[in-house]
């Protein structure tokens, strides 16, 4: 089981300024570090182009703010696609500020984290079986 958690840059590391970068969200890096901190490997997850994508490595290596790839899937993930590249970023867990319930907070994340029964693991290996996707919607 791989514990991947994909996070959006703009409106939750961030505050929303885009195309600028906007100031860091409060307690953005503690909760990213907490990520880290419960062995999920993290992924920012942004719809920037290539220069903007650099521009929130530079933000978030300046800052200290983990992360492991930008719009990239985990390589233990990419052995699982059937048909790489593919550009989708796949997680057991998504933060995003225009997500529904609506993003609360990284402090309430952090505090409930157990409590909103966040997912840990997610079996990657069994969702890309062929015998996975072949039920379909009957």
């Amino acid at each position: 089981m791989i514990k991947i958690a994909a996070v959006d840059f703009d409106g939750t590391i961030v505050e929303n300024r885009y195309p600028e970068v906007g100031k860091t969200r409060p307690n953005a890096k503690e909760g990213m570090q907490f990520l880290r901190d419960q062995g999920f490997s993290i992924v920012i997850w942004t719809c920037r182009d290539q220069d903007g994508q650099r521009e929130a490595r530079e933000f978030l290596d300046a800052r200290g703010i983990p992360y492991d790839y930008v719009n990239e899937n985990d390589p233990r993930v990419k052995s699982f696609i059937p048909v790489p590249p593919y550009p989708k970023v796949y997680a057991s867990l998504y933060i995003d500020d225009s997500c529904w319930p609506p993003f609360p907070g990284w402090r309430f994340l952090v505090d409930n984290f157990e409590k909103l029964g966040m997912p840990h693991e997610f079996d990657f290996e069994t969702f890309f079986e062929d015998s996975f996707w072949d039920q379909g919607d009957r």
